[in-house]
C-alpha cells in the first residue's frame, strides 16, 4: 500500500465528515421522525386517563399552581391549558409538581381506591381544558 493512498483516504474522510450535513440525505432513522437523535433536558408532564388517552404539557409553560386541601384539588395553569387534578392526599403531589418532579400523573381506576388511599396520594379525576 502506498503512502499516497493513505493521504488520499484521510482527505476523503475529512471531506466526507465536513460535507455530511450539507446536501446529504437523512438516514433511515432520521427520516422516520420517530425520535430525536439525542436526549434533552426538557421536562414534560404526561397526563393519563383510564380510557388510554394521554397528553403532555411542558413544565416550562407552567405559570402557577394552587392546592385546595378542603376540595382535594390541585389547579395548574399553563400558558395554553388549565389542568384540574382531583383525588386524595394530594399535598405530596403538589410539592413534587412545584419542583417539576413527576413525569406522569395517571387517574387510578375506582376499584383500586381503597388500597391506594391508605398508602399515598391518589388521583381520581383529571380535567384539562385549553384556554
Amino acid at each position: 500500500m502506498s503512502q499516497d493512498y493513505k493521504l488520499k483516504y484521510a482527505q476523503m474522510r475529512e471531506n466526507a465528515a465536513a460535507n455530511s450535513s450539507e446536501g446529504a440525505e437523512p438516514s433511515a432513522e432520521q427520516a422516520s421522525g420517530d425520535s430525536y437523535p439525542t436526549a434533552s433536558n426538557t421536562r414534560n408532564l404526561c397526563l393519563c386517563w383510564p380510557d388510554g388517552r394521554k397528553m403532555f404539557l411542558n413544565y416550562a409553560y407552567l405559570v402557577s399552581g394552587e392546592y385546595q386541601p378542603e376540595a382535594n384539588m390541585i389547579s395548574l395553569i399553563f400558558t395554553t391549558h388549565l389542568v384540574v387534578i382531583k383525588g386524595h392526599a394530594l399535598d405530596g403531589l403538589f410539592e413534587e409538581l412545584s419542583q417539576h418532579i413527576p413525569k406522569q400523573i395517571a387517574v387510578v381506576d375506582g376499584r383500586y381506591l381503597d388500597i391506594i388511599k391508605s398508602e399515598s396520594s391518589c388521583v381520581t379525576e383529571i380535567f384539562c381544558e385549553s384556554t
